[in-house]
């Protein structure tokens, strides 16, 4: 997966993958040159002694200077070894930070849907306590208004029973009084 960044100057899109290969080839490439002097200097200095000392001292140096730069090598490629095993490292540890950081995203957005859920849920429940206690008191309300006009109509029966009544009674005296 290419690892890119964004320069936050100019908005050029920077391949970090790119530069750390093209440094890390200028790097090889600059230890083998280095390498390659050394060996040409050695090479060089072995051929004079070559020339000075006897054969065997010649065969003895020789054995030691390549066993030199063969720990040399090793070291180097040793070296190259462990910077290779720090970037995989750095990049495993990158690549973990930003899934915990998606993981911790999408916890929070499940935090805040639950809150939400019941905040609505409350919300709602509520609601319907307020319409019920609202829907309750006008029915009560209505009842006591239903209860007084039943009150009033069975007064205004009576009284009209008691008119009936009086009426009945001076119709019957009168007409009494007419017989």
């Amino acid at each position: 997966m290419s690892q890119n960044i964004i320069c936050p100057n100019c908005n050029t899109e920077i391949n970090l993958d790119l530069i750390a290969e093209t440094k890390y080839k200028q790097m090889l490439e600059q230890k083998e040159k280095e390498l390659k002097a050394e060996m040409n200097k050695q090479a060089m200095k072995w051929a004079e002694d070559k020339a000075k000392e006897m054969f065997k001292q010649k065969e003895k140096q020789d054995n030691i200077r390549l066993k030199d730069l063969e720990n040399r090598l090793k070291q180097e490629e040793k070296q190259k070894e462990e910077l290779i095993k720090q970037e995989l490292e750095l990049r495993k540890a990158k690549r973990e930070l930003e899934q915990k950081d998606k993981n911790r995203e999408i916890e929070y957005s499940r935090r805040i849907d639950e809150e939400k859920k019941k905040l609505e849920e409350k919300l709602k429940s509520e609601l319907q306590e307020i319409s019920k206690k609202q829907f309750d008191e006008k029915l009560e309300k209505l009842q006591e208004e239903n209860r007084k006009k039943e009150l009033e109509m069975l007064k205004q029966q009576e009284q009209m029973k008691k008119t009936i009544d009086d009426l009945k009674r001076k119709s019957e005296q009168a007409s009494q009084q007419i017989q």
